[in-house]
C-alpha cells in the first residue's frame, strides 16, 4: 500500500518537532507531567489532540479507530500535567506510550488478534520507499523499527525497506528514522503484506532563539565510545547506523550474546538498557542497569549500573556506579563511583570516587577521591583527595590532599598532606605537610618538612628542612672569610634557614715544607637572634683533612663553635667567636718520635684512643667577615 493510502487506514502521521532537534535531552516523564494550558469550546476530540501537541511540544501517533471524532470537548485547563489532560479526556481508557518525542496513544488492554486458522499468515512483510520530502531522493541508511518487537531494518542504496512483522498484536507502532531528519511514527493494522513509502522532513534551520527550557538527560545522545577504532572493528556498521538515527533507549531483563551482531537484541542491542548482560566474546549495549559479564569484551554506550567483568577490557561511553573488573583494561569515558580493577591499565576521564587498582598504570581525567594504586604508574589532572601509592610515579595536576606515594618519584601542584618517595618529590606549588625522599624535594612555599638530600623550595613559612643541601630562595645564605687558630685562610658557604643550615667550609694552613693542610669541612648551624642587629649562630663542623706527612696521618677535624655576628650594614656581618675542636690522628705502626700537633693548637688533651690512634682537644676562635643575602 503505498503512502497516499495512508489516510484509507485512517491513521495518524505524526512528525517530529523542531524543538526535539534542538533540545534531545527532554525526558520521557518529563514529556508527560510538563504543565500546559488549554482552552477548547465545543471542538472535536481530534482537534484538542492538536492543542495539546502545540502547547506540549511533542506528537501523538495512534489508530484513527481508538477516537470518537464526533465528540465534543470543551474544557479550560491552567499548567495541568500532560498526563493529566489525558486522563481527563479519556478516562484512564487509553493508554500512553513515550518513544522520543512521541506519545503513542493505544487502548489500555490491548486485544490480541484472534488465533489464525492454519491457512491464514501469523506474519507480514511491511515494505516500501523512505524518500525525501522535498526532493524525493530515496533515503539510503534510514532506519525502520518496530515498537513492541524491537524488531529493526535499513534502507538500501534505493531508499527499499522490508520488514517482517507478527499479526499477535491488533495494532504495530512503526518509527522510520533518519539522522538531519525528523521522525515519524505510524500505527498499522498487521493483517496483510502492505507497501508503505514514507517521506521524511528535513529538520530546518532555526534562526532565533529557542525558548529555554529545563532538561534532564533521558534521551540518547552520541557515545563517543562509538568512535573508538576498536568499536568500529568489533561493531557492525548497521548497529552503528541504528543507533545514529533513533533516538530512544528500552529496556530488557536480560540478554545474551556471542558477538555484537549475534544476541538476543540483534541490530538494536546499542538502544537497549540490560538488567542481565552475558557476552560470550563481546557484546554492546546501550546501558546496564544490573549486571555484564564478557568473555573478552564488553561495549557500554552509556552508563553502568551494578557489577561489570570482562576477561580482556570494558568500554563505557558514561558513568559507571558499582564495581568494574578486566583482565587486561578499563576504559571509562564518563565518571566511576565504587571499584575498578585491572590487570594492565585503568582509565576514568570523568571524577573517580572510589578505588581506583591496575597491575601497571591508571589514568584519571578529573578529581580523584578515594584511592588510586598502580604497579608502574598513577596519573590524576586534578585534586587528589585520598591516596595516591604506585612502585615507580604519581603526577597529579592538582593538590595531593592526604598520601602521595611512589617508589621513584612523585608530582603534584601542590600537598596538604605526605609525599613520600624512593628519589624525588616534586610540588609545583605550597607544601602543608611533609616530604621525605631517598634524594630530591622540590616545593614552592613549605608549612612543615622537607626531609631529603637535597630540599629546595622558595619560602619556608614554618616548619624545618633537613638534608644535606637545603636551598630556600627567600631563605638564609652568607659566604664567609674568616680565620680560625688552625686554618689561616678559611672560607664557608651557607644556606638554608635561620633555624637550619647547612656549612660547606674549605680551609688551608702553610707548612714549612710548602705543602699546605688542606681540609674540607661539612656542618650544620642554627641562628638566635639576640638583637636587631645582633645574631647568635651555633655551628658543628667536621673536616677530612689532607697533608704531606708520612708517618702520621690526619684522620678529621671537628669544631664545635659558636660566636657574635654583628650587622655592619645591609649584606656585611663581623663574625667572631670561640671554638671546641678535636682531632684525630692515625700514627704509622712503628712510628717512635714526638707526635706533630697537625691542627691541633695548644691542646689541652692529647691521648690515645687505639694503639695507632691519636686524639687531641683544643680551644679555639675565628674572627671574619660574611656577606649575607
Amino acid at each position: 500500500m503505498g503512502a497516499k493510502h495512508l489516510t484509507g487506514w485512517a491513521m495518524h502521521t505524526a512528525l517530529g518537532c523542531l524543538l526535539l532537534y534542538h533540545l534531545p535531552l527532554l525526558a520521557q516523564d518529563h514529556l508527560l507531567s510538563r504543565k500546559i494550558d488549554l482552552e477548547a469550546r465545543s471542538e472535536t476530540l481530534d482537534g484538542v489532540l492538536q492543542k495539546i501537541e502545540e502547547a506540549g511540544h511533542f506528537s501523538f501517533a495512534y489508530n484513527a479507530a481508538l477516537i470518537d471524532d464526533k465528540q465534543q470537548v470543551s474544557l479550560s485547563l491552567l499548567q495541568v500535567p500532560v498526563r493529566e489532560v489525558l486522563d481527563t479526556l479519556f478516562g484512564r481508557q487509553i493508554a500512553y506510550k513515550v518513544r522520543g518525542n512521541y506519545v503513542i496513544l493505544s487502548a489500555k488492554q490491548p486485544v490480541l488478534a484472534r488465533k489464525p486458522e492454519k491457512e491464514k499468515k501469523t506474519r507480514y512483510q511491511i515494505s516500501g520507499y523512505i524518500v525525501d520530502a522535498i526532493t524525493g531522493e530515496k533515503i539510503k541508511n534510514a532506519s525502520v523499527y518496530e515498537l513492541s518487537e524491537h524488531h529493526s531494518v535499513l534502507t538500501d542504496e534505493q531508499g527499499f525497506y522490508s520488514l517482517i512483522v507478527s499479526s499477535r498484536q491488533q495494532f504495530l507502532e512503526l518509527s522510520f528514522s533518519k539522522s538531519e531528519y525528523l521522525d515519524t511514527v505510524i500505527v498499522i493494522k498487521p493483517v496483510s503484506d502492505q507497501s508503505i513509502n514514507i517521506p521524511l522532513n528535513k529538520i530546518p534551520e532555526v534562526t532565533e532563539p529557542l525558548e529555554a527550557i529545563t532538561l534532564t538527560p533521558d534521551l540518547p545522545l552520541p557515545s563517543p565510545v562509538d568512535s573508538l577504532p576498536i568499536v568500529r572493528f568489533m561493531v557492525a556498521r548497521d548497529m552503528i547506523t541504528q543507533v545514529e538515527n533513533l533516538n530512544f533507549y528500552h529496556e530488557q531483563p536480560a540478554q545474551f550474546s556471542f558477538l555484537p551482531l549475534i544476541g538476543t537484541n540483534q541490530k538494536v542491542s546499542g538502544l537497549t538498557i540490560n538488567k542481565i548482560s552475558v557476552n560470550m566474546i563481546a557484546g554492546y549495549a546501550a546501558g546496564v542497569k544490573g549486571m555484564e559479564v564478557g568473555g573478552v569484551l564488553n561495549i557500554v554506550r552509556t552508563d553502568v549500573s551494578g557489577f561489570q567483568a570482562a576477561g580482556l577490557g570494558n568500554l563505557v561511553g558514561g558513568n559507571t556506579r558499582g564495581m568494574q573488573i578486566a583482565g587486561f583494561f578499563n576504559n571509562n569515558l564518563g565518571s566511576l563511583k565504587g571499584l575498578q580493577a585491572a590487570g594492565f591499565n585503568n582509565v576514568v576521564l570523568d571524577s573517580l570516587n572510589g578505588v581506583q587498582l591496575a597491575g601497571f598504570n591508571n589514568v584519571l581525567k578529573g578529581p580523584l577521591k578515594g584511592l588510586q594504586v598502580a604497579g608502574f604508574n598513577n596519573i590524576a589532572t586534578q585534586d587528589v583527595t585520598g591516596v595516591q601509592m604506585a612502585g615507580f610515579s604519581n603526577f597529579a595536576r592538582g593538590n595531593i590532599k592526604r598520601w602521595q606515594v611512589s617508589g621513584f618519584f612523585n608530582f603534584s601542584h601542590g600537598v596538604e598532606g605526605v609525599q613520600l618517595s624512593g628519589f624525588a618529590n616534586w610540588a609545583a606549588g605550597d607544601l602543608e605537610g611533609i616530604q621525605v625522599s631517598g634524594f630530591f624535594n622540590k616545593a614552592r612555599a613549605v608549612s612543615g618538612m622537607q626531609l631529603g638530600f637535597i630540599n629546595v623550595s622558595d619560602t619556608l613559612e614554618k616548619g624545618v628542612t633537613l638534608g644535606f643541601f637545603n636551598y630556600i630562595l627567600k631563605g638564609y645564605h652568607q659566604f664567609e672569610l674568616a680565620a680560625t687558630e688552625s686554618l689561616l685562610g678559611h672560607v664557608a658557604f651557607r644556606t638554608g634557614s635561620r633555624k637550619v643550615y647547612n656549612i660547606f667550609a674549605f680551609g688551608l694552613r702553610p707548612e714549612q715544607n710548602f705543602f699546605p693542610i688542606k681540609a674540607y669541612g661539612y656542618g650544620l648551624g642554627t641562628l638566635i637572634k639576640l638583637g636587631k642587629n645582633l645574631d647568635l649562630p651555633i655551628e658543628g663542623l667536621s673536616y677530612g683533612v689532607l697533608d704531606e706527612e708520612k708517618d702520621t696521618d690526619i684522620m678529621m677535624m671537628s669544631s664545635l663553635s659558636t660566636c657574635l655576628s654583628v650587622k655592619l650594614s645591609r649584606h656585611l656581618r663581623l663574625n667572631a667567636g670561640p671554638s671546641l675542636n678535636m682531632q684525630l690522628m692515625r700514627v704509622a705502626e712503628n712510628y717512635d718520635g714526638a707526635l706533630p700537633n697537625g691542627l691541633a693548637i695548644e691542646p689541652f688533651t692529647d691521648d690515645f684512643i687505639g694503639p695507632r690512634t691519636n686524639i687531641k682537644l683544643w680551644a679555639g676562635g675565628k674572627i671574619g667577615l660574611g656577606f649575607t643575602w
